[in-house]
Protein backbone atom coordinates (compact mmCIF):
# COMPACT_ATOMS: atom_id res chain seq x y z
CA UNK A 1 0.00 0.00 0.00
CA UNK A 2 1.17 3.21 -0.64
CA UNK A 3 1.42 5.81 1.95
CA UNK A 4 1.08 9.66 1.15
CA UNK A 5 1.84 12.47 2.88
CA UNK A 6 1.17 16.36 1.74
CA UNK A 7 3.55 18.58 3.04
CA UNK A 8 4.92 22.74 2.88
CA UNK A 9 8.13 21.91 0.99
CA UNK A 10 10.59 25.11 0.32
CA UNK A 11 11.94 25.03 -2.74
CA UNK A 12 13.73 28.24 -4.79
CA UNK A 13 12.60 29.94 -1.18
CA UNK A 14 8.76 29.63 -2.68
CA UNK A 15 6.07 27.50 -0.32
CA UNK A 16 4.67 24.66 -2.72
CA UNK A 17 2.10 21.86 -1.04
CA UNK A 18 2.71 18.63 -3.76
CA UNK A 19 1.52 15.76 -3.22
CA UNK A 20 4.66 13.46 -2.23
CA UNK A 21 3.71 10.35 -3.81
CA UNK A 22 4.81 7.79 -6.40
CA UNK A 23 5.59 8.49 -9.74
CA UNK A 24 6.11 12.08 -8.62
CA UNK A 25 9.76 12.97 -10.26
CA UNK A 26 12.23 15.88 -8.73
CA UNK A 27 15.20 16.93 -10.07
CA UNK A 28 18.25 17.08 -8.16
CA UNK A 29 19.81 20.69 -8.17
CA UNK A 30 23.57 19.81 -7.19
CA UNK A 31 23.67 17.16 -9.52
CA UNK A 32 20.63 17.40 -11.76
CA UNK A 33 19.61 14.11 -11.96
CA UNK A 34 16.25 13.25 -12.36
CA UNK A 35 14.80 11.46 -9.91
CA UNK A 36 11.11 9.38 -9.23
CA UNK A 37 9.63 8.71 -6.10
CA UNK A 38 8.78 4.88 -5.94
CA UNK A 39 7.13 5.11 -2.27
CA UNK A 40 6.90 7.28 0.79
CA UNK A 41 6.18 5.47 3.73
CA UNK A 42 7.52 5.19 7.67
CA UNK A 43 9.65 3.85 10.62
CA UNK A 44 6.75 1.27 12.58
CA UNK A 45 9.45 2.36 15.56
CA UNK A 46 9.30 6.12 15.91
CA UNK A 47 6.95 7.00 12.91
CA UNK A 48 9.40 8.80 10.77
CA UNK A 49 8.16 9.34 7.07
CA UNK A 50 10.94 8.35 4.57
CA UNK A 51 10.93 8.97 1.06
CA UNK A 52 12.05 5.81 -1.46
CA UNK A 53 12.99 7.44 -5.33
CA UNK A 54 15.36 6.30 -7.83
CA UNK A 55 17.36 7.61 -10.15
CA UNK A 56 16.23 7.46 -14.13
CA UNK A 57 19.16 7.09 -15.71
CA UNK A 58 20.76 4.51 -13.88
CA UNK A 59 17.92 2.74 -11.64
CA UNK A 60 19.99 3.31 -8.46
CA UNK A 61 17.29 3.23 -5.24
CA UNK A 62 17.84 5.83 -2.66
CA UNK A 63 15.85 6.31 0.82
CA UNK A 64 15.84 9.49 2.39
CA UNK A 65 13.94 10.68 5.84
CA UNK A 66 11.27 13.06 4.41
CA UNK A 67 12.76 15.82 6.29
CA UNK A 68 16.24 15.25 4.78
CA UNK A 69 14.62 14.54 1.54
CA UNK A 70 12.23 18.26 1.35
CA UNK A 71 15.48 20.09 2.32
CA UNK A 72 15.33 23.51 0.65
CA UNK A 73 17.33 23.60 -2.38
CA UNK A 74 17.79 19.52 -2.87
CA UNK A 75 15.09 19.03 -4.88
CA UNK A 76 12.94 20.01 -7.24
CA UNK A 77 9.87 19.28 -8.99
CA UNK A 78 10.14 18.07 -12.46
CA UNK A 79 9.16 20.79 -14.94
CA UNK A 80 9.14 23.93 -12.76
Amino acid sequence: MLVSTRLQVAIKGTILDPEINQGRRFLHQRTQNLYEVVAVGQSPDDYERFVTYRNINTGEIWTRPMAVFITPGRFVIEGT
